[in-house]
């Protein structure tokens, strides 16, 4: 019912508009007035469910996976230093994302200098204009289409330009500037400030822009737009293109290093998903966004995929070989790619195998959209200048359907005010006890990187690249997959604790019991499951919830469906519902004396391993894969997270070994009373020290050697 609604609504709509358009085209292409009307209301129209202040939906795609929620994280609750506490059982800050870590940021800036949902609607007003101008004044100033054509074609490209209103904080403001930064390099050229246009320019896009991301796309636009227009000062183009690079570079340096470095330990990098489209980029593109009318699956209903053949049989028909320089373009980006994999395996470079360069393609939407500009004004029959209307007609469209899916959100997926849930706010810990959490239904309720929001440690979650050993255990030690030595490594690190999606309590407990290892996630410090489900599982300790159940399932095949989740919906509008939070029973500390060291077997096959530790587990005991290892014995006085790691001061009664419940990685470091002492790999679950008997400070330091270390030790 909804999909119907949201395809066949705006296309009867949009179509009664373009018919409106079409009777009143020559009046629309004198009047100033009209141009002015028009982008004022596409831009209030597409900023408009950003303007309900804090009852504005925060969709998991843009904003609750890694960015805003990582955002807010580190903007109240980082440490500082090379290591992150909290995500994923601890994470290298500089390395576990290709999207953060840089030195300066545009966006943690904003998110400093205002309140969450103002400055959502400040990025999101950047983007939009950036976007929706930018390709205007290209189009207009620089490739001399009309001002109508322009401005019709720049509300085509403001919404199908990929990540200019989507999953906007992890790739800056990049993807919606590319057209505005073409356009300063090419018009502002005779003004006498153009240098410091273009120094200003490449400031902004180093501290808002995703190296291995949106960067790509930009330098793809750079490198091959002289081939559809030459610049008049190429000295300048290239001086603003180095200055671009070395202040990206400079910026992104630690980032990039780290990404290098300790992606060498992930299951990212040890894998090789990459494949060679036979449409390049364009399947890519097709996949993201808002580029599809119905579902992305099915090419033939993305608005890009269908302006594009339209535009090259037009092309190929009509003018052959004079628009030849633009296929050079589309062809050079849309392989960009694969060329560079090419040089990549050729040269066996195997730790950036899994890149994302693919998002060079994105630079594809401006040469495709020129070109069809091209064509229509040099079309001679009639009516041939109305073509331009098929741009506004995909647009009402798909804006359309973003207010149709802004409704849904607000109303049947209980996504908005996720950083405002009362009893997660008022969950605050001692200082000095930390426990780690896991949730439920990470995409349709409550997703567990927002957890990070409210300053708890999660073990489930998202990010790019995380260690391998621990994507081992959550896959075979947690979830219990079945494991054999062909297994292909997990790409990325997206691991969550029901990836089915069930959402009624029979379903999930029974999921809970059968398919997850509880004993295991206890084994890692997780205390706490957040949930919006309630579960029925035996020692599982309600902590905190709603009295009256938050979000009923309701019968689907009954004609009351959507009245009776409408109205159970309305309830929670702007005002979200208690999360169950439930307590894992004997979890196992974040640091301890272990009270007994199993020996068990290394047999290579992990679910024997991991089932191992499961069958012994008790809370506080440690396994090892190593003979001899004697625990120690005494108490902990003092613990507390430092900058890069922890700090326990402890009393020791009888020597023996001290566990930091946190996976071994080699750039763990310990230090006993400022001494350098040996990290013991305890079945890489967790890492140990031995301690000596009396008063002891144990810092247990992150220490992976930064870029700016190696370059001026």
């Amino acid at each position: 019912m909804f999909w119907f609604l949201k395809s066949t609504i705006p296309t009867l709509i949009s179509f009664i508009v373009i018919l409106f358009f079409y009777k009143n085209y020559n009046k629309m292409e004198s009047s100033k007035k009209f141009l002015f009307i028009f982008s004022f209301f596409w831009i209030f129209l597409f900023i408009f469910h950003y303007l309900l202040g804090i009852y504005s939906p925060v969709t998991y795609n843009d904003n609750a996976t890694i960015s805003i929620s990582r955002i807010i994280h580190e903007n109240n609750y980082f440490v500082g230093g090379n290591f992150l506490h909290d995500l994923l059982g601890g994470l290298d800050f500089f390395g576990s994302q290709s999207s953060s870590g840089q030195y300066f940021s545009l966006e943690k800036l904003i998110f400093k200098i205002f309140p969450l949902w103002v400055a959502i609607l400040f990025h999101k007003l950047i983007l939009i204009f950036l976007s929706f101008g930018g390709f205007y004044l290209l189009s207009n100033k620089v490739f001399n289409n009309s001002k109508l054509s322009s401005i019709l074609v720049a509300s085509f490209f403001s919404v199908i330009n990929p990540y200019a209103t989507y999953v906007t904080f992890l790739h800056g403001i990049t993807f919606a500037a590319i057209p505005y930064v073409l356009y300063v390099l090419y018009y502002l050229n005779t003004n006498k400030l153009h240098l410091f246009y273009l120094t200003l320019t490449a400031l902004i896009i180093s501290i808002s822009t995703s190296p291995l991301h949106s960067f790509p796309s930009l330098l793809a636009a750079i490198l091959f737009t002289p081939i559809l227009k030459k610049p008049e000062n190429y000295k300048r183009y290239i001086y603003f293109s180095i200055l671009l690079i070395s202040l990206t570079l400079l910026n992104w340096s630690e980032n990039l290093y780290g990404v290098y470095e300790y992606g060498k330990l992930s299951a990212r990098f040890q894998s090789s998903p990459y494949e060679i489209y036979w449409l390049g980029t364009f399947k890519y593109l097709l996949s993201k966004g808002n580029t599809c009318l119905v579902k992305c699956e099915y090419l033939k209903y993305s608005p890009f995929f269908i302006i594009t053949i339209i535009t090259i049989l037009f092309s190929f028909l009509f003018f052959k070989k004079h628009y030849l320089k633009y296929y050079l373009v589309i062809l050079l980006v849309n392989f960009l790619h694969h060329i560079f994999h090419f040089f990549v395996n050729i040269f066996s470079f195997e730790t950036i195998k899994t890149l994302n360069v693919y998002n060079t393609g994105f630079y594809l939407y401006i040469p495709v959209l020129l070109l069809a500009l091209n064509i229509i004004k040099n079309l001679d029959f009639k009516i041939a200048k109305k073509f331009i209307l098929i741009f506004p007609f995909f647009s009402i469209i798909l804006l359309l359907e973003d207010k149709f899916d802004l409704t849904k959100k607000i109303f049947f997926e209980p996504q908005s005010k996720l950083y405002k849930i009362k009893n997660l706010r008022s969950l605050n810990l001692p200082e000095n006890i930390f426990y780690r959490a896991v949730s439920t239904n990470p995409h349709y309720f409550f997703h567990p990187n927002f957890a990070n929001a409210y300053g708890l440690s999660t073990s489930d979650g998202y990010t790019n690249i995380i260690q391998k050993n621990y994507v081992e255990f959550w896959n075979y030690g947690v979830l219990k997959k079945k494991f054999s030595k062909k297994n292909i490594n997990q790409f990325g690190g997206d691991l969550y604790l029901n990836r089915e999606n069930l959402k009624t309590t029979q379903e999930l407990s029974y999921y809970l019991l059968n398919n997850v290892n509880l004993n295991n996630l206890k084994l890692i410090n997780t205390k706490f499951i957040l949930s919006y489900v309630p579960l029925k599982i035996q020692n599982l300790k309600l902590v905190s919830g709603s009295k009256i159940l938050p979000y009923n399932s309701f019968n689907k095949s009954k004609s009351d469906y959507y009245k009776n989740i409408l109205k159970e919906k309305i309830k929670y509008l702007g005002n979200p519902p208690n999360i169950y939070i439930y307590e894992l029973s004997d979890a196992s500390d974040r640091a301890f004396f272990p009270e007994k060291i199993h020996n068990i077997e290394d047999t290579k096959n992990l679910n024997l391993n991991f089932q191992s530790m499961s069958d012994l587990y008790n809370k506080n005991h440690s396994y090892s894969f190593e003979k001899n290892l004697v625990p120690g014995q005494g108490k902990i006085y003092d613990f507390k997270k430092i900058k890069d790691g922890y700090e326990v001061n402890l009393n020791c009664e009888k020597e023996g070994v001290f566990v930091l419940n946190t996976f071994f990685n080699p750039y763990w470091r310990v230090k006993i009373n400022n001494q350098d002492q040996e990290i013991i790999n305890l079945s890489d679950v967790q890492i140990g020290v031995k301690v000596k008997k009396g008063k002891n400070r144990v810092r247990f330091l992150y220490s992976r050697k930064l870029l700016r270390q190696k370059i001026f030790d």
